[in-house]
């Protein structure tokens, strides 16, 4: 239950911070620029803003809740579009699950392991495996 009210959230990372930013704004820029997402507007973003404190140089993470699974799946599936930039784009995940990702991570590797509608997948001995906790 709590994994599936996650449903609709991610988390940017890596996006850096300005004074009086507009998250909408900055994450809408990124999905249009970026992702080459252009059907995706403001109006389709919940909510959107900085989480954690500030350490040192790095910027906070910015949650993001769309109103609709489908435009979540949409950003997501496009996060490969990212590569080369500091970006990064993880489904919100349960403390739980996430413990089980950093378990996978820690064995297979970062590139190994991924999620998907708060499922872990891995690549292990060149099969693909899953689980749901």
């Amino acid at each position: 239950m709590e994994q599936f009210s996650k449903r609709c959230n991610l988390r940017f990372f890596g996006i850096p911070e300005t004074n009086n930013e507009k998250c909408r704004d900055v994450i809408i820029d990124i999905i249009s620029t970026k992702l080459n997402l252009s059907s995706i507007s403001t109006e389709d973003i919940e909510v959107a803003y900085r989480s954690g404190s500030s350490k040192g140089n790095a910027p906070r993470v910015m949650f993001v809740r769309f109103y609709s699974a489908r435009v979540k799946n949409d950003v997501y599936s496009n996060k490969k579009n990212l590569k080369g930039s500091r970006i990064t784009i993880r489904e919100d995940l349960t403390a739980t699950r996430m413990t089980i990702v950093k378990e996978k991570i820690a064995r297979h590797g970062k590139n190994q392991v991924w999620t998907t509608n708060g499922r872990i997948v891995w690549l292990e001995n060149g099969n693909v495996k899953s689980a749901v906790p």
